[in-house]
């Protein structure tokens, strides 16, 4: 249709100045100018190797020099709205199934934003010219700084009000929600590089020009060891291209958004450490995107119109409450509740995750992150959904 707006277009030239936040290139596998080493010029994996800017360092005054290790897989601003004030401290309530007791029981850790989902060097590079924390600091920064400002709006004028620029913002910082979990980046680090590896190890051009040259290194190792380049690096700069990918964006910001604002009788959302609930593949008719943004208002997406009008009609408190179950049985550990009365049912939910998990209070590691990716929903896709809800 005319009107329908382009997620490619927006987030790849309106909005992103690449000229100072763009993709972060890691590296190029050439060899040094005039050594006879074999140039490995025609590798078939270009669209993994991120576009580079010649004034890179013209900006680099623009970016903090203090690098950090301490990277957050669910933004300080989700998290920030759950923060309760008690004996003159702002503190999240962290619920989680604890057990490494005898008895084991539900327990609530009592931080603040910086002690709850993270992970310390999560997305560090081994090298980049913009420090090791590129990705997290530059990357997910920017990310996180429009995905604001466009929830800010969100919640004061509703979805009707904000721009095709805005809408762009908040659809990148949704999708970055399961990008930067651990468990993909995990994969991401593992399967990359060894897709990387293979690729190279299997070119018959470049075995035949290093054995031309007598290289007896396997070229992914004469990469790594000789080049100095980093397959693993260029596997993770890859994730870039998870959040701002067109075939998915372009229909999450054509798809029809709402919010469900709670009253003072309906109750309160719950936030999880993964807070982002996915019912369906993206493409489908039935596809819902939910997340909660406050504990009195929920984001929600859906694909088709009738489904639309479906959601607005449940019951505020009855939306609430599936929303809330959906989100305590996809959790990797804590839920943050701002209210305390949701201790009375947390624990059902949170028992269910039989997992063995360390005491959270050692670190950011999520309890029991497994290394699977889950790409249309976890296990609450059912619970969500009205029980007289047909997708369209």
């Amino acid at each position: 249709m005319s009107d329908e707006r382009d997620f490619g277009i927006a987030a790849y030239f309106t909005i992103k100045d690449y000229k100072t936040c763009g993709y972060l290139r890691i590296g190029s596998i050439l060899s040094p100018a005039g050594c006879g080493w074999p140039a490995f010029t025609s590798l078939h994996l270009r669209p993994c190797f991120l576009a580079d800017h010649d004034n890179w360092q013209t900006h680099l005054w623009l970016l903090p020099v203090q690098q950090s290790d301490r990277h957050h897989f669910v933004p300080k601003l989700l998290l920030r709205p759950w923060l309760v004030e008690q004996d003159g401290q702002r503190n999240l309530h962290g619920y989680w199934w604890n057990t490494k007791t005898h008895n084991q029981k539900l327990a609530c850790k009592k931080r603040g934003l910086e002690a709850f989902c993270f992970k310390l060097d999560l997305l560090s590079l081994r090298a980049h010219k913009l420090g090791r924390d590129a990705i997290e600091r530059v990357f997910f920064g920017e990310i996180d700084r429009k995905g604001a400002q466009a929830r800010d709006l969100l919640l004061e004028n509703g979805p009707a009000k904000l721009s095709s620029e805005r809408r762009v913002d908040f659809a990148r910082l949704l999708l970055s929600l399961e990008a930067r979990r651990p468990a993909t980046v995990k994969r991401v680090r593992t399967d990359g590089r060894d897709y990387f590896a293979k690729e190279l190890n299997t070119d018959r051009q470049i075995l035949a020009a290093m054995a031309e040259h007598g290289v007896v290194e396997t070229p992914s190792d004469y990469v790594e060891n000789v080049l100095g380049v980093s397959l693993e690096d260029k596997a993770l700069a890859g994730i870039q291209r998870l959040i701002d990918n067109p075939a998915v964006g372009n229909v999450l910001i054509n798809a029809h958004w709402d919010l469900k604002k709670l009253g003072l009788s309906d109750g309160s959302f719950v936030l999880s450490d993964r807070p982002l609930i996915r019912i369906h593949g993206y493409n489908s008719p039935g596809a819902t995107w939910v997340l909660p943004l406050t504990p009195e208002v929920a984001f929600f997406a859906v694909n088709h119109a009738a489904n639309l009008a479906k959601l607005r009609s449940v019951p505020a408190h009855r939306f609430a409450k599936e929303t809330n179950k959906s989100s305590a049985l996809q959790t990797e550990c804590f839920v943050f509740s701002a209210d305390l009365h949701h201790e009375v049912w947390l624990g059902k939910y949170l028992r269910q995750k039989t997992r063995a998990t360390a005491a959270p209070d050692g670190g950011g590691e999520p309890c029991g992150s497994k290394s699977g990716v889950r790409h249309h929903g976890g296990p609450t896709s059912s619970s969500l959904r009205p029980k007289s809800w047909r997708p369209g």
